[in-house]
């Protein structure tokens, strides 16, 4: 049967590998024949090529983890992010969950060939971005991390924390990839639905507990997703059987926005 995937002895980083959908994500990629580059702020430990520590809130630590990847990298994966209060206040998951992500995410591109892709995720917490689009492409379009960060501090009924970033990532996402395509990159993000994750208990204690985030989020099969059933779809997003797929927000959810979206069930979108 062809590879239809085409990640056997293609090179990859992940971003967020340690636990939940970027822990998912790289040990399927190694069990599908990639060399992985693991980054983390936290330990990985999973049987990759490579592990470099990062953290996406220090813009001098995200120059020097890539700085230790030589050649070209055809597939990136992003992954990581933070939940928010009470743990990390709003200015600080803004700095991680977008400012991080779009530094590294550009760091990374002069290494990514022709023909390649980058994938990753944000929330089906942000698809009410339309609402604040013409502001989100002010921030995306800030061109330092410097920048950024202070678009943020002056702005902070938008660089709201979670919600703020997961919105500003699928801007990102649609914009970046439009300007991709001269180079024939990809880019894609995965909007996931409350995944059982070690994130999840902090959203349920954010919401008041788990009724109270079900009541909103929570898919119509009834249950949280597994990290694997996240993971999997950014690898699709990713490989060689998507190499038309770019500039798309891909709502997994099991329906749950779908549902919304024609007035099925209420919703905060």
């Amino acid at each position: 049967m062809k590879d239809f995937l085409g990640y056997e002895g293609t090179r990859c980083v992940v971003v967020g590998a340690a636990t939940g959908m970027g822990a998912a994500c790289a040990k399927t990629l190694v069990e599908l024949g990639a060399e992985v580059i693991a980054l983390d702020i936290a330990p990985v430990n999973l049987p990759v090529k490579q592990v470099i520590e990062v953290d996406l809130a220090n813009p001098k630590s995200i120059d020097a983890a890539v700085s230790q990847i030589g050649g070209e990298i055809p597939k990136v994966f992003v992954c990581a992010g933070v939940p928010g209060p009470p743990r990390f206040d709003n200015f600080t998951t803004m700095t991680v969950n977008f400012v991080g992500v779009r530094q590294v995410i550009e760091a990374l591109l002069p290494k990514v060939p022709r023909g390649g892709a980058v994938a990753l995720i944000a929330s089906i917490a942000g698809v009410g971005y339309p609402k604040n689009l013409a502001k989100l492409k002010e921030l995306c379009a800030t061109p330092t991390f410097e920048s950024a960060i202070e678009w943020c501090k002056a702005h902070p009924d938008i660089a709201n924390g979670y919600l703020g970033s997961k919105q500003a990532l699928i801007v990102y996402t649609k914009l970046r990839a439009s300007q991709l395509v001269a180079r024939e990159i990809r880019m894609n993000a995965l909007l996931p639905c409350p995944t059982d994750t070690p994130m999840l208990p902090q959203f349920y204690a954010q919401a008041g507990g788990q009724e109270n985030l079900d009541k909103f989020f929570q898919s119509p099969i009834g249950r949280a997703a597994t990290a694997g059933e996240m993971g999997d779809p950014l690898i699709l997003l990713n490989s060689d059987a998507a190499r038309f797929v770019s500039g798309i927000a891909l709502e997994v959810d099991y329906g749950y926005c779908g549902e919304v979206h024609v007035g099925v069930r209420p919703g905060l979108l």
